[in-house]
């Protein structure tokens, strides 16, 4: 299986900022924090890529419209 660089560019910029919107939450004191975040902005990132995967090119919104 090879992987795409685009993709795993996606998932560290996606990770970066997950991580930096986290840290600022997280030196609040807000309730969802570093960890939190990343995993919400790395799993949106993910279904992202696999709506544009599976929609294919003429409708790649279709899986996150349902």
């Amino acid at each position: 299986m090879i992987f795409d660089i685009e993709i795993l560019i996606r998932f560290f910029l996606a990770l970066l900022w997950g991580g930096l919107v986290g840290a600022e939450r997280e030196y609040h004191g807000k309730v969802a924090g570093f960890r939190t975040t990343i995993m919400i902005s790395f799993g949106a990132c993910f279904f992202t890529i696999m709506s544009i995967a599976i929609g294919g090119s003429g409708n790649p919104d279709r899986i996150a419209s349902n």
